[in-house]
């Protein structure tokens, strides 16, 4: 219903603004993994290894659980 919407925009809202204060380098890496770009594809892209582009996306998803909740 239109509580549980409210609630759903809410969440997207806080969502997008914890990914918006991620460093640069993790907040392209998870915008392109979460595009649904390959870990190939985005160290390709943003010419970095993959044990980089690996731990921008943990250290980035813990950063926005944390800023969520």
């Amino acid at each position: 219903g239109p509580e549980e919407t409210v609630l759903q925009r809410d969440e997207a809202r806080r969502l997008l603004a914890a990914i918006e204060r991620l460093p640069e380098f993790e907040r392209q890496v998870m915008l392109l993994r979460g595009a649904g770009w390959t870990a190939i594809e985005t160290c390709a892209a943003l010419r970095c290894s993959k044990g980089s582009q690996y731990r921008a996306v943990r250290n980035g998803m813990a950063r926005v659980r944390g800023a969520v909740g």
